[in-house]
């Protein structure tokens, strides 16, 4: 049995089903490998820990200004709240004991002694023992925190060494000295033996939200202790006069010394890595040095103390805090842009897509929409549109807020809208709404996986509301999911803009309709209304029915695979995929007439395409002409198809059909080596679905996008660019019509060649692949018309590859699209063909061979080859914008330790062509620098570009400071005459304006 790669049998289903779930952790390597740690890849870990400890102390019975409220009620109102609002969060509670003192004087009132009763505080909520707090925990904790009564004093360093003791796993101290009051201490916290149950987990840190509104009180127990523990002197802080509490009095507390020793020690050292206990404190209506010492944020987040006055700043004092933990570290950043009605330039709009990496439970995901704001200084500006209310707009950045998804949550109680293709005839229809049909035709849904859905005890109607967004399983204190949106990781949404639904010439952007299409790997293609972020309806398939099962039931999913020799067998793959394939669209456009005369443009029809990348194979293609009522236009699919990676471009051929070029998929079975599956690409007709054409003669498979070519310039596409992954590149000639010898040509005649072999079949040893799609240049060269075919290697289903030898070409194929039919068919480039472009120091320079004029001499000239450093490959697409090529490349790390993921880092290089200039009598050529700057870590892909009428901007600042670094005065050669046309303005952060008369709508792909 081949690792990866089940042959089980349905005989003794449930032994074997055992069987096959363990072998499956085995997994086959992607891309995604790079996002966990080997801790959390093995099932390690679980959701960000945070404990709250809250003031009880009678002074919390003070009601808040000038309302009727206490300071207690509007606690609980925002720390309840949030907790609702942050299902990504364990939560544990710590609240003080009755806290008092004994006072006993001599008869004449003097020499006193203070007897401090009920010490510090105790833990009324424990951690969960699970990675992800149950909604039953998450229920228990609501309660206890409504039951919190404000009856004490104030011994803040008391209870934070009691936390201390929790975390570090010794014996229950304060915690059992409560004086009775209510709520008790959660005995789930402790042991048999009276010691603490330690929540740490390998690798893992907690943090602790502080919160009171008054100074200490009757709060030096503790202090000998930590000052012995530490091996530090403490600070004197303000405290209230332990014998006159209407005096302050200046007293030493340990507090800042405990945070600093949690922040800085490792409180686990039995376990692997290192494990921290960070503190942030808010001082509600109290402003005191004691909390702004202690707090003790982790590296990377500057602030730990905040203040509150009033319910709105200590609701946005917590959300920061907890918006500063949750925020995702940002693993790529990328962006989907959408242009006007007419298609010349985009909108001031963009779409950010965005994931959450765990490995105890399935990824999550978000889709978010910032706008880019002229005379600001960081664009797209960091505020999320869609967010509402101070949580969510606080964390613009985090995953499990706002955006799309905070709103998906709230119509999975106000309704959906939902559409699926199961059941028997595979017909196109509504989804039935939870409670309304208690029953789900399932067929569609894979066998095994309907087996072990089955096995779990659930129906496929469970399922049918688990997508819808109920909670069937236990995991939320409601009944909707904690979150229900998947996580979108290499899926691109696509904006299409409808304009104004009453077509009048005058239509500004509020009132245009635009959707935005996006795939997740729940197994959902979601249509989303850009004006409120809602969803406005959502398509769930058959293909991908099967992973909502391992999803809901958080289990090890299987993928259907065929064997060589017919039937089925399932394969693994690093986490849970769906509609893991971009969206593509044909777009048909007309013009009307509105009351006023003017012409305008109309969006008369529209199908929308997509694959399902490592989810599965096939072709889904919707009418979404009407953008609120989809219909299904077709379902293809082939045999000797692989996994649909490949987005579908649509097109126009010489006879007038609307086509989508799609590569025939990936092999996942074909690890360097020939393939079985997807060796070719695919012409598919885009109303009908219908396979028009299957062009094969690649011996390796296709998952990249393909490039179309209009090679004579009358807007029908006659022939496409792709790669494969055994380094080979091709051409496929799509010409219609008169072949030059008074015969007709039609599909039939269509075939493929080969343009280059430089991988295996032209280096023996030397393994590289073609994922990305190639990048058509049509330019000139020392005033000679060339077209350059931009391409990088690299194996993007194994990034983590040391030892690969990747390269990016720049192809010469003038010859491919210069000739007539009866030219002959020039011949394959092979490395040796190319000129190796010189390295040196991060940098290459690119010259290109001259005569003895000193002009290029066309005949010698056939591209470049720019060799990478070992390890190092191509795994994005490159772009060129007014003559400069950028494009992005990732370096794999080794990990220090099982803490930390394999993150790698990503290089962004950039430059322009070579230039010829007249010196005197002389003819001379001026290379071209290829610089590069470091993008940080994990796979990120070649900045994002926003067309704004007569300039082009490049969308992130940081992006846009890093293209400074790589094009600089390198930017593209000019000429006094068309004053730096093209040239990057770094303080701008866009290309200096040049004439776009093109229509833009290739620019959403």
């Amino acid at each position: 049995m081949r690792i990866g790669v089940f042959q089980c049998r349905v005989h003794q289903w449930f032994m074997v089903l055992m069987t096959c779930l363990a072998i499956s952790h085995s997994a086959r390597a992607d891309d995604v490998d790079i996002y966990l740690p080997a801790y959390q890849a093995s099932g390690g870990g679980g959701q960000p820990q945070v404990m709250l400890i809250i003031d009880t102390s009678a002074s919390m019975q003070t009601a808040v200004g000038s309302s009727t409220r206490s300071r207690l009620q509007v606690t609980k109102d925002i720390v309840s709240g949030l907790v609702s609002k942050h299902p990504g969060i364990n939560f544990s509670l710590s609240v003080f004991n009755d806290n008092r003192a004994q006072i006993q004087c001599n008869w004449f009132g003097t020499n006193c002694q203070v007897q401090e009763l009920y010490n510090g505080g105790r833990v009324v909520q424990a951690f969960t023992n699970t990675p992800r707090q149950s909604g039953g925990e998450r229920l228990s904790l609501l309660n206890t925190i409504n039951a919190l009564q404000a009856n004490t004093s104030t011994p803040l360093c008391e209870t934070m060494a009691e936390v201390y003791r929790y975390m570090n796993g010794r014996s229950v101290t304060y915690g059992k000295d409560s004086g009775g009051v209510e709520p008790l201490r959660d005995r789930n916290s402790e042991d048999k033996n009276g010691n603490y149950r330690r929540p740490l987990r390998a690798c893992e840190n907690v943090y602790v939200i502080y919160m009171t509104d008054g100074i200490p009180q009757w709060d030096t127990n503790a202090n000998a202790g930590i000052r012995t523990l530490t091996g530090k002197p403490c600070g004197i802080y303000d405290a209230v006069d332990p014998l006159n509490s209407n005096r302050v009095s200046r007293q030493e507390n340990c507090l800042p010394q405990l945070t600093r020793f949690m922040a800085e020690r490792d409180l686990a050292p039995d376990l692997s890595g290192s494990q921290h206990a960070y503190t942030f404190t808010i001082g509600f209506t109290t402003q005191q040095q004691l909390l702004q010492d202690a707090a003790q944020p982790p590296p990377g987040i500057s602030q730990g103390y905040y203040e509150a006055n009033d319910r709105d700043g200590l609701d946005l004092a917590f959300s920061r805090i907890l918006g500063s933990i949750i925020e995702n570290e940002t693993q790529s950043q990328r962006f989907s842009t959408v242009a006007n009605i007419e298609g010349t330039e985009n909108l001031g709009l963009v779409y950010a897509p965005g994931f959450l990496p765990r490995g105890y439970v399935p990824w999550t995901g978000n889709l978010k929409k910032f706008a880019v704001e002229a005379g600001q200084s960081v664009n797209p500006v960091k505020r999320d549109l869609w967010s509402r209310g101070i949580s969510e707009v606080a964390a613009p950045n985090a995953v499990e807020q706002g955006g799309i998804g905070a709103r998906l949550l709230e119509q999975a109680v106000s309704g959906r809208n939902l559409y699926t293709d199961l059941g028997k005839d595979a017909a196109f229809g509504p989804l039935a709404r939870p409670g309304i049909d208690q029953t789900l035709d399932g067929d569609g849904i894979d066998a095994r996986a309907l087996g072990v859905l089955k096995q779990a005890g659930y129906s496929s109607r469970q399922l049918a509301d688990w997508i819808y967004g109920r909670d069937v399983t236990g995991e939320s204190e409601t009944d909707i999911r904690p979150w229900i949106m998947g996580d979108i990781v290499h899926s691109q949404p696509l904006a299409i803009n409808y304009g104004c639904a009453d077509a009048t010439s005058n239509c500004p952007v509020d009132r245009q309709r635009i959707r935005i299409f996006a795939g997740t790997n729940e197994g959902v293609l979601h249509a989303i209304d850009d004006a409120s972020g809602s969803e406005r309806w959502a398509f769930w398939p058959r293909e991908t029915a099967a992973i909502a099962v391992y999803r809901m039931l958080n289990t090890r999913p299987e993928y259907p695979w065929p064997e060589d020799a017919g039937g089925q067998q399932y394969i693994s793959q690093s986490t849970h995929y769906g509609i893991d394939g971009s969206p593509g669209a044909w777009l048909s456009y007309g013009t009307k007439i509105d009351s006023t005369g003017q012409r305008h443009a109309t969006l008369d029809k529209a199908i929308l395409a997509f694959g399902f990348g490592r989810g599965g194979r096939g072709y889904y293609g919707l009418n979404v002409t009407a953008p609120d009522e989809p219909k299904m236009a077709w379902h293809t699919a082939a045999s000797d198809w692989g996994q649909s990676w490949s987005t579908p471009v649509a097109v126009t051929l010489a006879d007038g059909r609307a086509v989508f070029l799609v590569g025939m998929g990936y092999d996942v079975m074909a690890d360097r080596g020939p393939a079985r599956l997807g060796a070719g690409m695919v012409v598919i007709d885009a109303q009908s679905g219908v396979i028009i054409a299957s062009l094969k003669g690649p011996k390796d498979s296709v998952p990249a996008t393909l490039t179309p070519v209009d090679r004579d310039f009358d807007g029908a596409v006659d022939g496409a660019f792709f790669g494969d992954t055994g380094g080979n590149v091709w051409f496929a000639d799509l010409q219609l019509g008169d072949d030059g010898s008074d015969g007709k040509r039609t599909t039939s005649d269509w075939q493929l060649h080969q343009v280059a072999t430089l991988g295996r079949h032209d280096q023996e040893g030397i393994d590289r692949a073609f994922f990305n799609r190639a990048n058509l240049v049509r330019t000139y060269l020392d005033q000679k018309p060339v077209d350059l075919l931009m391409l990088g290697s690299g194996n993007r289903a194994s990034p983590l590859d040391a030892d690969s030898h990747d390269a990016f070409y720049i192809l010469d194929v003038s010859r491919w699209l210069g000739g007539s039919l009866r030219t002959p068919v020039p011949g394959i480039l092979s490395n040796n063909d190319l000129i190796e472009a010189l390295a040196q120091d991060s940098t290459y320079m690119l010259r290109a061979p001259v005569d003895q004029r000193g002009f290029l001499d066309t005949s010698a000239f056939h591209g470049w080859r720019l060799m990478l450093p070992d390890g190092e490959k191509v795994l994005s697409d490159a772009s060129t914008i007014a003559g400069n090529t950028l494009f992005t490349t990732y370096q794999p790390e080794v990990p220090a330790d099982m803490c930390m993921a394999a993150r790698g880092v990503s290089t962004l290089y950039g430059f322009s062509l070579p230039a010829w200039r007249d010196n005197g009598h002389r003819h001379e050529q001026q290379g071209a620098t290829v610089k590069s700057a470091n993008m940080g870590n994990y796979l990120q892909e070649t900045p994002t570009f926003l067309i704004e009428g007569l300039r082009t901007r490049v969308l992130d600042s940081d992006r846009a400071r890093r293209v400074a670094e790589v094009l600089g005065n390198e930017s593209t050669s000019s000429t006094d005459d068309d004053n730096g046309c093209g040239q990057y303005d770094a303080e701008d952060e866009a290309f200096r304006e040049c004439l776009v008369t093109a229509p833009l709508w290739w620019y959403q792909q």
